[in-house]
């Protein structure tokens, strides 16, 4: 019978090694919700239609469905904001003073949607910018394409990160196994040498 105090333990090498995964673990959970933050975020972006002066009621209806029913529209994100609207809003921001100017309304009906989060590349917009711009309804179309390069740098720049640690976590989970496993040998060295002697493999 081997003595209590000759007796294996375990307990450290398994809070390690547990240690080690539930780190790797939480790093992939992370890497999972900033792919889900980063898809978010993008289809957050504002993407601007402006409407042709005096546009027709029943075009401009028309025109809110063909946007709704677009493969690059998110469902839901359509709006329409008239040009008083838009007046009142920017007057509220640079102040009242603007609204006692008599002058004609500046702005124009706008619509408002955002698009999938894979249709949000310089190409994709510049090419559903084109497609739109020939309707006769509408006068021009906007996005903040600086916001939109920068935002696929970080992405870009996020994942590389996020991949190089889980790439070190996992080497450090493979070196804390590797050498648990080798420290919990040697510290049983003479009872493996006994085992063998006696005909254990």
């Amino acid at each position: 019978m081997i003595p209590a105090k000759q007796k294996p333990r375990y307990l450290y090498t398994i809070v390690s090694v547990a240690a080690v995964l539930f780190l790797l673990g939480f790093l992939g959970l992370l890497l999972l919700q900033s792919r889900q933050l980063t898809r978010l975020l993008k289809e957050q972006v504002d993407i601007i239609v402006e409407l042709v002066p005096e546009v027709e009621e029943a075009d401009r209806k028309a025109l809110k469905v063909k946007l709704s029913q677009a493969g690059f529209t998110l469902p839901g994100s359509v709006s329409f904001t008239p040009k008083e609207v838009a007046l009142k809003e920017m007057s509220q921001e640079i102040g009242e003073d603007s609204l006692c100017l008599d002058m004609p309304n500046p702005l124009y009906d706008v619509f408002t949607f955002h698009v999938h989060a894979t249709y949000l590349h310089t190409d994709s917009l510049a090419a559903i910018r084109e497609v739109l711009v020939s309707d006769a309804s509408i006068q021009d179309v906007y996005y903040q394409e600086n916001l939109v390069e920068q935002l696929a740098a970080n992405t870009g720049t996020m994942s590389w990160v996020l991949l190089g640690m889980a790439f070190l976590f996992v080497l450090l989970a493979i070196t804390v196994i590797h050498n648990t496993i080798r420290l919990a040998m040697y510290a049983n060295r003479f009872l493996i040498k006994t085992q063998e002697l006696v005909g254990a493999s």
